[in-house]
């Protein structure tokens, strides 16, 4: 291999091992907001409060869980543009997902539904 293609290879991995993090600590707090809702949700019925006690509080987390969800959808944004960079110099893929080999699109199987 070239050594400009194994620079962009490092700088590849350099990109995507912390994309990749990040994807997932969005995905980890999009999952801690939701037990927050479920806390604050149950919490309200067993102190026998009415609905509108803490309706702040809700709507402050709704606004900050849009958020994430904003930040999701931007991130994966980010991490198609940056695939997008990959194929356009050339550089050849060595991962897909979080553990799996990418497919190399000749030799992907399509989807079946197993029984």
């Amino acid at each position: 291999m070239s050594k400009l293609l194994n620079d962009r290879l490092e700088v590849g991995q350099r990109i995507a091992t912390p994309l990749r993090s990040m994807e997932a600590a969005i995905d980890t707090a999009i999952e801690e907001a939701g037990h927050v809702m479920i806390a604050m949700a149950a919490g309200r019925k067993q102190a026998r409060v009415a609905a509108a006690t803490g309706q702040d509080a809700f709507a402050n987390l709704g606004t900050a869980v849009q958020a994430l969800f904003d930040g999701r959808s931007a991130i994966i944004a980010c991490h198609q543009s940056l695939e997008e960079t990959r194929r356009d110099l050339g550089v050849p893929f060595h991962s897909y997902g979080d553990v799996a080999p990418k497919p190399r699109a000749l030799e992907a199987e399509p989807l079946r539904a197993v029984g």
